[in-house]
């Protein structure tokens, strides 16, 4: 099946993806800086985003006359990694970035950072001048596609990550964790976590945060309005916490003052606290469930996403559709002003001479007819040699239309 306009159009488009689940993350530390990238294939392309994340390694490139040099220039940014980077051409390339854009292609399906990284490297690319029209119209419905995914399907609902399950698996023993006093042992990225993950959603009536250095803990700990910090040297004097929350990695030393708390959430690997010995206490199995749960809903609403990246596929190829339309339109319109203001020209020249003004106007519209409808007929022509009788139907019957004064 032929190519319609739009696709043809879209064919230009050329993308290179490399995935560090297939590449390893060492990948990362030997790619080519983004900023070296654009240095080397902008010169050789239309336009050009290069889309980095700690996931994905992406080039995204419009090649309306391709260089000689691209696919040289393109193994030269991938190094070692070329043979593991995926290339995709027109439609598909068009199709992959939007199931980017909407977390179908995350590692952790529906994760909300990527649309905003999709969004930055478009507009990074763009405020550079390193982006063509093409490019600027792919990345636009891109981010349409994403943030339709997030508003109208719930592919980046329900928690995944295990210190936002730990919170959640918190909550559903001790109720709504507003006015809540809270402890949070660790400073470090999955602590973090907890303590951003719990402060967006309620608000602790007191939250400490106990960690062995107290530069880190009063870092975190103002995340909360409420926050506080301390040393874990004092958590002898620990009050009765309704939630405590353990998340330290490579820890010794038994933790103390943990008798009064009404949950223990303890993430670590391994565990810190032990269960038993009349504490509450629900280790990284406990938690997985809950976010086993946000995976199993998430990818239930892939298939919404799904309909979502194809509509607005489609949605783009009428806009270029669209665009190449108005383009033509254009250059019909400057044909004709040119056209009038010669054959304008012509008829002032013949009337200064005092020729019969009627038979001089005829001439005038004649040759202004002529000119006019000459490149009408030849596409003609050329439309009814090349088999495509649609598009003659189609002017023939608004010509029609027009005569008709319909």
């Amino acid at each position: 099946m032929a190519a319609t306009l739009g696709e043809a159009k879209l064919s230009r488009l050329l993308a290179y993806s490399l995935d560090y689940r297939k590449a390893g993350k060492d990948a990362a530390k030997r790619l080519l800086e983004p900023k070296e990238a654009y240095r080397r294939l902008y010169s050789l392309v239309e336009g050009i985003v290069v889309l980095s994340t700690c996931a994905r390694y992406e080039i995204y490139m419009d090649i309306a006359d391709r260089s000689a040099g691209l696919d040289d220039a393109v193994r030269e940014v991938y190094g070692d990694y070329y043979g593991l980077a995926s290339r995709l051409e027109g439609i598909d390339a068009v199709r992959h970035l939007f199931r980017v854009a909407a977390g179908l292609e995350s590692p952790i399906i529906g994760e909300p950072e990527i649309l905003g990284q999709v969004k930055n490297a478009w507009l990074h690319a763009k405020e550079n001048l390193y982006t063509s029209r093409l490019i600027d119209m792919v990345f636009h419905r891109a981010i349409v596609a994403g943030k339709r995914a997030r508003s109208e399907t719930g592919i980046s609902r329900g928690v995944i990550g295990y210190p936002q399950a730990a919170v959640i698996t918190a909550s559903r023993i001790i109720g709504d964790l507003n006015g809540k006093k809270i402890a949070v042992i660790g400073a470090g990225q999955a602590a973090s976590s907890i303590v951003s993950f719990l402060c967006s959603r309620w608000e602790p009536g007191l939250l400490v945060v106990y960690n062995r250095t107290p530069g880190k803990a009063k870092s975190l700990a103002s995340k909360c309005p409420n926050g506080l910090h301390r040393s874990l040297k004092e958590m002898d004097n620990m009050v009765d916490y309704d939630a405590v929350f353990v998340a330290v990695s490579g820890f010794n030393g038994g933790l103390r003052g943990l008798e009064k708390a009404g949950v223990i959430v303890d993430i670590s690997i391994p565990p810190v606290i032990g269960k038993g010995g009349g504490l509450r206490v629900l280790h990284l199995e406990d938690v997985k469930r809950v976010s086993m749960e946000g995976i199993a809903s998430r990818n239930r609403e892939a298939s919404k996403v799904e309909l979502i990246v194809i509509e607005e596929v489609r949605k783009l190829i009428d806009a270029v559709k669209a665009e190449e339309a108005n383009a033509a339109v254009a250059a019909i319109f400057e044909y004709v002003r040119a056209s009038a203001t010669a054959e304008r020209q012509l008829t002032l020249k013949s009337l200064s001479r005092g020729e019969d003004v009627e038979r001089v106007l005829e001439i005038a519209f004649d040759s202004f007819s002529r000119k006019i409808l000459r490149p009408l007929v030849l596409a003609l022509r050329k439309i009814a040699r090349e088999g495509d009788m649609r598009a003659i139907d189609i002017i023939r019957e608004a010509y029609r239309r027009e005569l008709g004064g319909e």
